[in-house]
């Protein structure tokens, strides 16, 4: 009978090595998959060039996911943590034919997304945020004097001016210091 109990042992413990054996090849070979750049559903493999019209058909302006810290989207709204920190979102992204041009959305839409709210000494709690998503993009004109990655306000606001030194002084390299009136060139060396 204990003879009986061993084999049965040993062939489950035979079976336990085998399977954990294929996990572990099928792993690797996941990890390989992964390791390699993604360039869609028929990547070749490695050591082969990405053909050049599978290439521009990737890189061209689009709507592509990805991932966005909240905070960015809601900045100093949270003082406590927030989970997760980045959420998947659909933006704009990819080159246009011409360097006068920029991808930019033509249809956006909110989506709403569980987030974790975690405040010292509170329970965790789950909050539904809006996020903007871009929906479809195309490639448009920049505006005179709009460089990428920089948005412009419209307002009235006081425009800072170079060269002018404070009231106190003519010097067109004299450069007024923050919150006070006298000129860095004015004050004593020590």
């Amino acid at each position: 009978m204990a003879r009986r109990v061993w084999r049965w042992w040993l062939l489950l413990l035979m079976f336990a090595l085998v399977m954990t054996r294929a996990l572990l090849e099928e792993d690797l070979a996941q990890e390989e998959d992964e390791a390699r750049p993604f360039m869609g559903m028929d990547a070749p493999p490695i050591g082969h060039a990405v053909p050049f019209a599978e290439v521009w058909a990737h890189s061209y302006c689009r709507a592509l996911e990805v991932l966005v810290e909240v905070s960015r989207e809601y900045p100093g709204a949270f003082p406590f943590v927030v989970r997760p920190a980045c959420v998947p979102l659909f933006r704009c992204g990819g080159c246009c034919s011409d360097e006068g041009l920029h991808c930019a959305p033509t249809a956006t839409y909110n989506a709403s997304m569980q987030i974790l709210t975690i405040r010292p000494f509170h329970k965790p709690e789950m909050q539904e945020m809006s996020f903007l998503q871009h929906g479809a993009c195309e490639c448009r004109t920049r505006r005179n004097g709009q460089r990428r990655g920089r948005n412009r306000g419209q307002g009235k606001g006081r425009r800072k001016q170079r060269g002018r030194g404070c009231s106190s002084c003519s010097g067109s390299r004299c450069l007024p210091e923050t919150g006070r009136r006298a000129c860095r060139r004015e004050r004593p060396r020590r």
